[in-house]
């Protein structure tokens, strides 16, 4: 963790180093931009908590939006530019536009079902072999028509999707591709790419996915009047089997599970184990020395300049507003903000150890942003705890000796079978939320933090400072700290006081501060109960995509309705089909009450779970008086959606 001083030298430094690998003079020019017109933005968003990685990718977004002002980045004849800025315009949209349709083709082109694994990098053929660029429209002809053994699923897009979303987490965005071609103008001096190079990096990085058909079965027990009968559904779904890309080639093996109470059971095929073929990030690495020519470390910080870029890039839409608008606010954090998927690890080391949920949540939060996936290349911290590989394996290695209950039969299997457990094996251990979760919580436990005897109602900030402060890692006063605690020497650097000083300041704040914050529960809508008269996703709505894209609440206009969390007013007006609609935002979820009567707030103001935010109502395209309830990613368009009980923590 680091001061405002630190961070004001790891921007310049980090401006330097990339300058190192793309181009000394442009490093530098950027440092001195970053420093000179954004810094003090980026330390008011950042403060004293952003890991290294955050750090990065601040620098790489200033680095953009500096380089969009850069003489010459004009648009020209068969050419598209190359770099959009942080500000709307025509000419932005295109080109964004045009890396959207380049991801979403290369996304499903090779996507296959029932066909032999291809255990090569070689591409799939086609008659005549598919050579320069290709529309949409002109893919799907090639594939329909192809010779290639096995059998293609047609209308990919829709039809083959994983039934547990793991293709999702393989497919290209748009901003890897223009941080693709950001890389190639930096590293070749060049002020915009061609459309054909754009086209050509879609191709290079499109996934190849490879599924199943299989089927979940569930059957209850009902009562009917000629006795007790039990009731069967089957839904055929698809299962992911292999995924060749540019993060790596990875095959996925299944097994068959069974389950059962006294009135229900169901079947289903469970995902037993991930296996990765080749070595990580190979297809990317041989990119970029192909086209890029970079090779040893240079080719490493590529790779993570533009991995960091392109993540920056596709999620710019809030988070760079955040930065440079200034409309970013900490009111929005509260539970409402944790991916659902996550909640449960989170509810699970509590119950399993005794920390709050709120108390890890708000330690994830500060260590990895929440990401279950943060891994930072100078420390080698992973995961939403941010463990150290020291204590990655001695927090893995005490959870089977001590809490072996708590842990997958498979993981103990394969723990006891591994003879040689390298730094790798205990890392992939800890790519699991949940085990990193509970590994977070063993190290707690071994830094002699005790919940049992926490006051967790009480003074539990005092009582967990010098826990919290060696947790971040704070074992001495930096000397250039020195004169604002009063450190005399060295040795004085060490003493307690003096360090749990500097580390509350620098860390343990952020943490007593965001742990308040998710105490704040997300409320349901409405009191009471109400007759749901359309499920998510359910089939045969006339006027939607064909399915409903919420749920809904049969109830007389004028129902009181309350926001689900913390969050801003993103919309209140009247949009057709939906009628009167409010949108409340937390920058990670939109929630959108539809059809209302009247809206008690307005844009642009800021509201509290639980708090009135208007009244249903039987306004647009509505048979009847209803509440539409629909939950979409922050910035998702229409049919991206989740089902609204995910993200209600009760």
């Amino acid at each position: 963790m680091t001061n405002s001083d630190q961070m004001d030298n790891n921007i310049e430094q980090q401006g330097k180093q990339m300058g190192n690998v793309l181009g000394k003079k442009l490093g530098k020019a950027v440092a001195k931009q970053a420093k000179a017109k954004l810094l003090p933005l980026l330390l008011k968003f950042f403060a004293a908590t952003a890991p290294f990685w955050v750090i990065l990718i601040a620098v790489i977004l200033v680095f953009g939006a500096v380089y969009a002002t850069f003489p010459g980045n004009k648009l020209t004849s068969g050419q598209e530019q190359v770099f959009f800025s942080f500000k709307d315009s025509e000419e932005n949209k295109k080109v964004k536009d045009l890396y959207i349709e380049i991801a979403d083709k290369n996304n499903f082109r090779d996507s296959w079902l029932d066909t032999d694994y291809i255990t090569t990098n070689t591409d799939v053929v086609f008659e005549g072999k598919h050579e320069g660029v290709y529309t949409k429209e002109e893919i799907i002809n090639l594939l329909n028509n192809s010779t290639y053994t096995g059998t293609h699923g047609k209308d990919t897009e829709r039809v083959l999707s994983d039934y547990y979303g793991i293709d999702k987490s393989h497919k290209i965005d748009f901003g890897t591709i223009h941080a693709a071609n950001y890389i190639k103008v930096l590293v070749h001096g060049e002020a915009e790419t061609t459309n054909e190079f754009k086209e050509q990096v879609g191709e290079a990085f499109r996934p190849y996915l490879y599924y199943k058909e299989s089927t979940r079965t569930y059957c209850s027990l009902h009562e009917t009047e000629k006795g007790s009968e039990w009731v069967c559904h089957t839904e055929n779904v698809y299962l992911l089997t292999e995924a060749n890309t540019i993060k790596g080639h990875y095959k996925y093996e299944y097994e068959w599970v069974e389950e059962s109470g006294e009135t229900w059971n169901r079947s289903y095929e469970a995902l037993k184990s991930t296996t990765l073929v080749n070595t990580e990030w190979e297809r990317l690495d041989l990119w970029i020395t192909e086209i890029l020519g970079e090779q040893g470390k240079q080719l490493s910080s590529t790779r993570l300049m533009l991995i960091e870029a392109g993540v920056a890039f596709t999620e710019e839409r809030e988070n760079v507003k955040w930065l440079l608008e200034g409309i970013y606010s900490d009111h929005n954090i509260s539970t409402g903000i944790i991916n659902p998927a996550l909640m449960q690890y989170f509810m699970q080391a509590e119950k399993a150890f005794g920390f709050p949920s709120w108390f890890l949540q708000a330690i994830a939060f500060i260590e990895s942003g929440l990401d279950s996936e943060a891994y930072n290349n100078k420390t080698q911290a992973y995961g939403l705890m941010q463990l150290l590989p020291g204590t990655q394996k001695s927090t893995v290695d005490k959870l089977v000796d001590e809490y072996p209950h708590l842990l997958s039969e498979d993981f103990l299997i394969l723990y006891h079978n591994t003879t040689n457990k390298d730094a790798e094996f205990y890392k992939q251990a800890v790519s699991s939320p949940s085990l990193n979760l509970m590994a977070g919580c063993m190290d707690l436990l071994n830094k002699g933090l005790d919940p049992s005897r926490i006051d967790w109602e009480g003074d539990w900030q005092n009582q967990t400072l010098k826990v919290l402060a060696g947790y971040g890692g704070h074992a001495y006063v930096p000397k250039k700290l020195w004169s604002k605690y009063g450190v005399t020497d060295e040795a004085d650097s060490y003493t307690e006081e003096k360090v749990l000083a500097w580390a509350k300041d620098n860390y343990v704040q952020n943490i007593w501060d965001n742990a308040e914050k998710f105490q704040i529960e997300t409320s349901w809508p409405f009191e009471g109960s109400y007759p749901v008269t359309a499920e998510f996703k359910q089939k045969g709505s006339l006027w939607t995509l064909g399915w409903h894209t919420g749920i809904d609440f049969s109830m007389d206009v004028g129902t009181p309705l309350s926001a689900m969390f913390n969050g801003e007013v993103v919309a209140a007006g009247y949009q057709a089909g939906y009628g009167k609609i409010l949108v409340v935002t937390n920058y990670v979820y939109d929630v959108w009450y539809a059809h209302l009567d009247k809206i008690n707030v307005t844009n642009g103001q800021q509201v509290n779970a639980g708090q009135l935010v208007a009244y249903s109502g039987n306004t647009g395209k509505s048979t009847g008086a209803h509440l539409h309830l629909e939950v979409r990613p922050h910035g998702g368009e229409y049919g991206n959606v989740l089902n609204p009980l995910s993200i209600w923590y009760n």
